[in-house]
């Protein structure tokens, strides 16, 4: 299961990738960048920022992310919701490096920065089911269901946390619904065929 729940947090990548891009990166920093005259520094958040944001969750590069996502933290970021992506971002990174409480403090701090991030509630759905919470997770995956880009997701997240607990039947549906949401994506049809051969 640990290696289907890093499929998972791989493929929500493609969900995540254009969360920022430098051009974000360099607003974000273009004010401090006048009046401070280090340009070298706010070149090196904004390449930071980037870095972090973009990074691809399948990658060997994880490492250098997290590094850049922590900087990102250090410097003075005015906006909570980039605050939050930033956390999100690196709570996904620690997530598929296998430190589950860290990204779970990583994702909690970015849900109180901004309640309406609803990929870090995921990311709380995903830590609860590395930690045999199934009931827990499923409140959270229940909790980002609002949001039509995640749905997929959530439900597939459910899915996995109902199939763990034994609820065989509401997983199926949940992948069922998954695979209805978003057919191009093969997570959810790869599990249906599992059950049907099973």
């Amino acid at each position: 299961m640990k290696n289907k729940l890093k499929l998972s947090v791989v493929l929500f990548a493609s969900f995540t990738c254009s969360v920022a891009g430098l051009a974000s990166a360099n607003e974000v920093f273009a004010d401090s960048s006048m009046s401070s005259g280090l340009m070298s520094v706010d070149s090196r958040a904004a390449q930071d920022l980037d870095v972090c944001l973009s990074a691809d969750l399948s990658s060997s590069a994880l490492s250098r992310a997290k590094h850049a996502c922590t900087r990102s933290l250090k410097v003075s970021v005015p906006s909570y919701a980039l605050r939050s992506k930033i956390l999100t971002k690196r709570g996904f990174i620690q997530l598929s490096d296998g430190k589950f409480k860290r990204a779970c403090r990583d994702f909690s701090q970015a849900i109180k920065l901004d309640a309406n991030n609803e990929y870090a509630v995921l990311g709380q759905g995903f830590t609860a089911v590395m930690d045999a919470d199934y009931q827990g997770a499923a409140k959270f995956f229940n909790a980002g269901m609002s949001d039509v880009k995640v749905k997929p997701l959530a439900l597939y997240g459910r899915a996995m946390a109902r199939e763990l607990s034994g609820n065989v039947r509401g997983a199926y549906a949940d992948y069922k619904a998954a695979a209805v949401l978003l057919p191009a994506w093969n997570a959810p049809q790869n599990e249906l065929v599992r059950f049907k051969a099973g």
